[in-house]
């Protein structure tokens, strides 16, 4: 039914789930426990997501075992790097478990498509591809990656095409969307997608809608994950359906991840519905606006639920690591003055790992513009981590206070350099054996160092499928127990 001509690509790293637009300045006013030993220290603020408050008790009364581990840094310096190689270490190098629609066209569900200007999609992909998917090349590399069809979900432009002749034929079950319609004139829209599901709003809850899909409220959108390095060319050998109704169409072919191949079949016959909805879309032209609008129309505007449904916002981790078999593994980003008090009386094994801080800053402003929907320039942003005004800031107070309590406490707590691991894997992973009571055999390093490579962890999949997120059959490593 297909055929598949493997891709070669490899520029993928994983991502990090961004959290919420709103922040709060944590300052821990009890100071009961004084993890530095230090009479003078004094706690420095936190910026915090404002979820963070919703927890805080918690997190600092967690119950803390003395055989858990704790990774701790802060964000883009290097955490899934050190949560794998510190679990393959704590877990006798235990690679097996580190690594463990056809009915569309006869049926006739809805099906809304939203394209967007190319030249816009382009450049916001871009972004996407160099962020997500950690694209290395030129500006004109790219444009010749994605004139050639060579990136995920390729043809950009016959993707949209075959829809909008489609939708000339079938507009009772096919919309076509226009996304820079959506900005000029949100409420023409609604109404057209109320029309094409048979619904009425009224002139105050169109306006409603308007306000909740507005650029304020969507600008921090649910995020579109990346699959794996590996990519292939998809072509279609069943032309047994023909939605397009030309008897001259000859399907083109598609870049997709390697992923794909496993789940092809299914979903090729996968069973459709006449009440289903599809939203489709190019990525990054308007795919989270249209959903939600969709959703929330077909669903009665119950704002409530989609609310409650955001991909932004993190489920309630805390109860997960409560509920975790021992000996757990914990990754946070808190600050020491946030994290469990019981960690300095019970005094588990942790690892805090640090990056030179100019490479940090650099790296979490691109995550900041790409994840969070930050907008303003280099100098905005970094007056704003100098100044505190960022998530999980201060930064480099984050890493010193651990460096200060590695020094005095070198049994529990293990300080870890970013660089390191980069110049000289072999010497930090003996180091790390160590800090655990492991001794590795000059073959098992050698493994070990190969695991941990670059080549190897930029495939997103490869990291320990010890997660609590799932897209598509992806699972993506969000947390590990």
């Amino acid at each position: 039914m297909f055929h598949f001509n493997q891709l070669d690509r490899s520029e993928v790293e994983r991502f990090e789930a961004p959290l919420n637009k709103n922040v709060v300045e944590v300052c821990l006013d009890d100071l009961s426990v004084n993890p530095t030993g230090d009479p003078s220290w004094t706690p420095v603020h936190c910026v915090m997501p404002t979820r963070y408050c919703e927890f805080a008790e918690r997190i600092r009364n967690l119950t803390v075992y003395d055989d858990d581990v704790w990774v701790v840094t802060f964000p883009k310096a290097g955490t899934t790097w050190t949560q794998e190689m510190v679990w393959l270490i704590t877990n006798d190098l235990d690679y097996e478990t580190a690594s463990k629609v056809n009915q569309l066209w006869t049926v006739k569900p809805k099906i809304v498509y939203t394209a967007r200007n190319p030249k816009d999609v382009t450049t916001s992909y871009m972004h996407h591809y160099r962020h997500l998917h950690g694209f290395q090349g030129s500006q004109q590399d790219y444009l010749d990656g994605i004139l050639a069809d060579k990136l995920i979900w390729c043809p950009q432009i016959k993707h949209a095409t075959e829809f909008w002749r489609i939708m000339e034929n079938h507009g009772d079950h096919v919309l076509f969307l226009h996304f820079e319609d959506m900005k000029r004139n949100l409420a023409e829209v609604v109404r057209k997608v109320c029309d094409f599901f048979g619904r009425t709003l009224s002139d105050v809850e169109i306006k409603e809608l308007e306000q909740h899909l507005s650029f304020d409220v969507m600008k921090v959108e649910r995020f579109e994950t990346p699959f794996n390095k590996n990519l292939v060319e998809v072509c279609l050998d069943d032309l047994s359906v023909n939605p397009t109704g030309d008897p001259g169409w000859t399907p083109v072919h598609w870049v997709m991840p390697a992923r794909y191949c496993e789940f092809a079949e299914r979903i090729r016959n996968f069973t459709v519905f006449e009440d289903d909805v599809w939203i489709v879309t190019f990525p990054k032209a308007g795919t989270t606006w249209t959903q939600e609008m969709v959703w929330l129309i077909a669903h009665d505007l119950d704002y409530e639920t989609a609310t409650r449904v955001n991909l932004t916002e993190l489920p309630d981790t805390i109860s997960l690591v409560e509920q975790m078999p021992r000996p757990r593994h914990i990754k946070s980003h808190l600050p020491l003055a946030l994290l469990p008090k019981q960690l300095w009386t019970v005094k588990p094994k942790i690892v805090y790992t640090a990056r030179n801080p100019k490479d940090v800053t650099t790296s979490y402003m691109h995550h900041y513009r790409h994840l969070h929907g930050f907008q303003g320039s280099q100098q905005d942003f970094l007056d704003a981590i100098l100044a505190d005004r960022l998530n999980w800031c201060p930064q480099v107070k984050h890493a010193t206070e651990f460096w200060r309590l590695a020094e005095n406490h070198r049994d529990h707590v293990l300080f870890v350099h970013f660089e390191d691991m980069k110049r000289n894997m072999s010497e930090v992973l003996e180091k790390v054996g160590g800090f655990f009571g492991k001794s590795l055999s000059s073959g098992q390093v050698e493994r070990l160092e190969k695991h941990l490579s670059f080549e190897v962890m930029k495939d997103t999949r490869r990291i320990s499928l010890r997660s609590y997120l799932t897209v598509d059959d992806i699972a993506l490593c969000t947390a590990f127990p």
